[in-house]
């Protein structure tokens, strides 16, 4: 596996601005060799000791926290809540801003393969079912000690550890 680097940015502010509701649309970027850096948000929710985590059911099928790209018209707040709901059937509270992620990734050949800046968020469950959906192939709670029985996506486990820690820590 060619490596992939995963950098940790300060937290962010965020401005509000008044704004049209979110539409979907389809996105003429690719998720494979973009033209310009992809924006997502990824989920980080403890319960009862346990980690949401999803299985993604496209490529690459490895196990990360909830998350995905960010919708034209939608903020970054609205994204996290709609992909967890979307990914996992649960509805979460979201909190602080954990860290920002610079994800890049070379081919073979040195070419950019994927590009995406990350804001990842801390959450707090406030209803909903587990069901897996949308385009997660598992959703389940895992404990962190259990974490190395998966293939996460990199830099999860350092990320899981970290949150871990400072959630249950409080």
């Amino acid at each position: 596996m060619l490596p992939v680097s995963v950098n940790f940015l300060v937290s962010l502010d965020v401005l509000n601005f008044d704004r049209a509701e979110p539409t979907s649309v389809t996105n003429s970027t690719s998720r494979q060799y973009p033209d310009r850096p992809l924006l997502g948000v990824s989920t980080f929710i403890a319960d009862h000791g346990n980690i949401l985590l999803v299985k993604r059911a496209n490529s690459p099928p490895v196990w990360s926290f909830p998350g995905g790209l960010v919708e034209i018209g939608e903020t970054l707040h609205e994204a996290a809540i709609r992909e967890v709901r979307e990914e996992t059937g649960i509805e979460v509270k979201i909190g602080r801003l954990a860290t920002v992620l610079d994800i890049i990734q070379p081919d073979e050949v040195g070419r950019i393969k994927r590009h995406y800046a990350l804001a990842v968020y801390v959450a707090v469950r406030c209803g909903g079912k587990l069901c897996a959906g949308d385009d997660a192939e598992f959703a389940e709670w895992v404990s962190i000690d259990q974490f190395s029985e998966r293939e996460l996506t990199p830099g999860t486990n350092e990320l899981a550890i970290k949150l871990y820690g400072e959630v249950i820590g409080r």
